[in-house]
């Protein structure tokens, strides 16, 4: 789970709207993996998935955003019961 906070970013203490794909692609494979996550995984993946959604609110700017939740909306509004 570490190596998914910075592996294939260009820079990652530093995301763009351009890594906006990853950070989505990031959120779905947390997403799939919630739905059969033992009890010590799920709060890890949990707060992964915190982590992706603050990440991608803050990084990439509110329009832009917009165009894309359009796309990805199932992404952001599945909720997974622990």
């Amino acid at each position: 789970m570490e190596d998914l906070n910075e592996t294939g970013f260009a820079d990652p203490k530093n995301l763009t709207a351009d890594d906006l794909p990853l950070i989505v692609s990031r959120l779905e494979i947390i997403n799939a993996v919630l739905l059969n996550a033992d009890d010590f995984m799920t709060p890890h993946l949990l707060e992964a998935q915190r982590i992706w959604r603050t990440c991608l609110a803050r990084q990439v700017s509110i329009k832009r955003l917009s165009n894309w939740l359009e796309i990805f909306r199932p992404v952001f509004s599945q909720k997974v019961t622990p």
